[in-house]
């Protein structure tokens, strides 16, 4: 069900109000290029693309310079583009999938698969839209007990790459020329560049799982000791 914006009674006759009156304030250019793009709106009211609500909120944030309104469209606009992702993933796994008709447990685990294919596909596309994993994956602790990895989507930190990758060594950036060209940009800041350091040593070992423990709060959990690349 797409998300849509409601105004109640009262807003709906401020944000014509405050529109009407800033409109007033523009020279014939300024105004006549505001008509045309309230005009567009209201072509689109009329065509069912946007509802009535939708287009006083948008000619608000543009002709009125509505921060508030501007973040509101943005918002629908991303929790629209996250349901559309994931009813297209549904829709993906259900035409590739199909139910084991004989055994009722191969049709659970079908399903089981099918959900957390789903809900990893939510965490990825909340990620890429707001930059941080919302529901990391513990897996474990390091030998030592110090330490607990977690799995996590990260969004690359440069703004010119911003692809989303999994992790559990707490990456910042998808690759070598990524970082270096963040540091480039940045190369004026020393506290950010500093954490360059770490992310340039993360490179040079890996998690390798070693065995499992359990306990009475996190169950079953993997145990987990760095591997460095030279071994």
């Amino acid at each position: 069900m797409p998300y849509s914006i409601k105004l109640t009674k009262n807003q709906k006759v401020q944000f014509r109000k405050e529109i009407t009156e800033r409109l007033e304030t523009f020279e014939p250019e300024k105004l006549l290029i505001a008509t045309k793009f309230i005009n567009e709106m209201n072509e689109r009211k009329k065509n069912k693309s946007i509802t009535h609500d939708e287009m006083l909120t948008i000619v608000k944030a543009v002709v009125c310079e509505d921060e508030y309104c501007r973040k509101v469209i943005q918002e629908v606009q991303q929790k629209n583009a996250l349901e559309f992702d994931l009813e297209k993933a549904i829709s993906e796994f259900l035409n590739s999938k199909q139910l084991p008709k004989t055994n009722p447990s191969e049709r659970l685990q079908t399903l089981k698969i099918g959900q957390e294919t789903i809900l990893d596909r939510k965490r990825m596309l909340i990620t890429q839209a707001e930059g941080l994993d919302p529901d990391p994956v513990f897996l474990g602790k390091s030998e030592d007990g110090r330490e607990s990895i977690y799995e996590t989507y990260v969004k690359c930190r440069n703004k010119q790459c911003g692809k989303v990758f999994k992790s559990f060594k707490n990456e910042m950036f998808d690759s070598p020329n990524c970082r270096e060209q963040w540091v480039k940009e940045n190369q004026n800041d020393r506290p950010l560049v500093q954490e360059e350091f770490s992310e340039l040593n993360s490179e040079s070992w890996e998690w390798e799982r070693i065995g499992s423990k359990s306990d009475s709060e996190l169950g079953v959990y993997g145990v987990f000791r760095r591997v460095f690349k030279n071994d």
